[in-house]
């Protein structure tokens, strides 16, 4: 039986994100994981024969890289027959360098180019760059899961390679599956996912803090907030907009279900994404979106369709299209939030994407 290899720099992703890829393929290969160990990996272990590594996801230090890649390079030897298939960018560049001179199939999968593109700095976007091109250089097979990272790849980094569309990792629409909405005496908006300046929530908490004198609408926040992501100018602001009677920041949810059940329009004011996994949940929920026009969230919400788009960074565009949402008849959103699941169920359902996963290998 052909042996398929599934790495990922964390367990926390192989757990939230892999298991449904996993299950499909475990029906036609024998599957291995390789992943970095935290708290999740405990819970990984029962999926299928499984390898953890001790990974600093945050280190550029090259003793540090250099022993994880023979760390790496220790496991797939045990299977030089196997497909790799790897998600995330350091799993990427880990793998690209432990098998460069192995007949190994590498399959890389790009969930997206956000720092390649916001990155202020001339020379990290280079050193990017550079990396990718070695990726390309190694790998058998490319998958990108927006149709701005395919074209960056064909034309910006002049891959010879063929490059797979294939739309994020679905979503699972029998769990995420609308129910009877919770009479309320006030329209709540929500934002869930982490908590970064590239995310938009500034943006969010803006807007959010434009509507303050409106009592009929409450602003929510849930993901946990890590304060080393931002300045001290930045965690003030946040901590200010958090005293806001309007606004109610909450824990990171495991099962957002409920909460998503419970309110009545998702925003996502992200920069870039690679394929929104919570505006896939949302638009399986029923639920009406509004967020930024930009690569990862424009293929997944059509503009008058099945919400709002707005412009990247545009506080002022964002609260003119809450304002829109709030005029809309009753019957024009229920229809609007009806496209959302129907165009997920027949576009992006795990069964739809998880089947081109299983095709291409």
């Amino acid at each position: 039986m052909k042996t398929v290899i599934i790495f990922c720099n964390s367990s926390w992703n192989i757990y939230n994100f892999r298991k449904k890829l996993i299950s499909e393929l475990k029906k036609k290969f024998k599957v291995i994981i390789i992943s970095g160990k935290d708290e999740y990996s405990d819970k990984v272990k029962h999926f299928t024969k499984s390898y953890f590594l001790s990974l600093e996801n945050r280190s550029v230090n090259p003793f540090i890289i250099i022993k994880e890649i023979l760390n790496l390079k220790k496991i797939i030897n045990n299977y030089q027959d196997a497909t790799i298939i790897n998600f995330t960018n350091k799993s990427i560049i880990l793998a690209s360098i432990a098998v460069f001179f192995k007949k190994i199939r590498l399959i890389n999968v790009v969930t997206g180019l956000g720092h390649t593109y916001l990155h202020k700095s001339i020379i990290i976007k280079f050193l990017i760059k550079s990396l990718y091109i070695l990726v390309n250089f190694r790998s058998d097979l490319i998958i990108v899961q927006n149709k701005y990272d395919k074209k960056y790849f064909q034309n910006q980094l002049f891959t010879h390679k063929k490059i797979k569309l294939i739309h994020g990792s679905g979503v699972d629409t029998k769990k995420f599956y609308p129910s009877s909405k919770v009479k309320k005496k006030k329209k709540i908006f929500l934002y869930f996912g982490r908590v970064l300046k590239e995310k938009g929530i500034f943006n969010y908490l803006e807007a959010a803090n434009f509507f303050k004198k409106n009592n009929a609408i409450v602003f929510k926040v849930v993901g946990e907030i890590n304060y080393k992501n931002f300045s001290n100018k930045e965690i003030k602001l946040i901590k200010k907009f958090s005293r806001s009677k309007n606004i109610k920041f909450l824990k990171f949810e495991k099962n957002i279900l409920k909460i998503l059940n419970n309110c009545d329009c998702v925003i996502l004011p992200s920069y870039r994404e690679g394929f929104s996994k919570s505006l896939l949940e949302s638009t399986a929920m029923k639920k009406f979106v509004i967020c930024s026009d930009v690569p990862g969230c424009n293929e997944i919400i059509k503009n008058d369709y099945n919400g709002f788009l707005f412009k990247k960074k545009d506080t002022k565009n964002l609260i003119m299209k809450i304002n829109k949402y709030l005029s809309l008849p009753e019957k024009k959103i229920k229809i609007m939030e009806s496209n959302s699941r129907k165009r997920t169920l027949n576009l992006f359902s795990d069964k739809i994407i998880m089947a081109k996963y299983v095709n291409l290998i």
